[in-house]
């Protein structure tokens, strides 16, 4: 597929977190179907990962970095040095059901992740994912029709 929109140019690298979840491993794919290098970041090394970029893809056009703690200042400081755009897809996987556990953590890591990419003077593009439990269930216990107007 040949694309002359895209906002960056085929070859830029691009940093995608949490690369080892599910939609993040498929963000990663797609970039690198669309001829884009991913360094993609994980808490502790996952070497079926890379091996599976690698083989699919090639040498040189994936590669992890490892973020142990996403919510600690320059947690990202070096992962993002010469990326030109970034994908955040982290996300808190405790599946707690204690808000007071995990919003913090996640606003946390989010502000660092925007703090560190506005430092890094070669991001030129910033995309922040969710999921869509945060849009359609706002309210614990109510009901919620999703209409997707088909």
């Amino acid at each position: 597929m040949q694309r002359n929109d895209l906002a960056l140019p085929r070859g830029s690298l691009v940093l995608v977190t949490g690369s080892n979840g599910y939609i993040a491993s498929h963000i990663v794919d797609h970039l690198l179907q669309l001829g884009y290098r991913v360094r993609g970041t994980i808490r502790q090394p996952k070497p079926w990962l890379n091996e599976y970029f690698t083989d699919k893809y090639g040498e040189g056009k994936f590669e992890t970095a490892i973020v142990p703690k996403i919510d600690v200042v320059d947690a990202f400081k070096e992962s993002l040095k010469s990326v030109d755009g970034v994908i955040h897809a982290a996300s808190d996987v405790s599946f707690s059901d204690d808000p007071d556990s995990v919003i913090p953590t996640m606003v946390a890591a989010t502000e660092n992740l925007l703090n560190a990419a506005a430092k890094e003077k070669s991001v030129r593009r910033f995309v922040l994912t969710s999921s869509s439990a945060a849009a359609f269930i706002p309210f614990p216990d109510k009901a919620v029709v999703v209409d997707t107007g088909k």
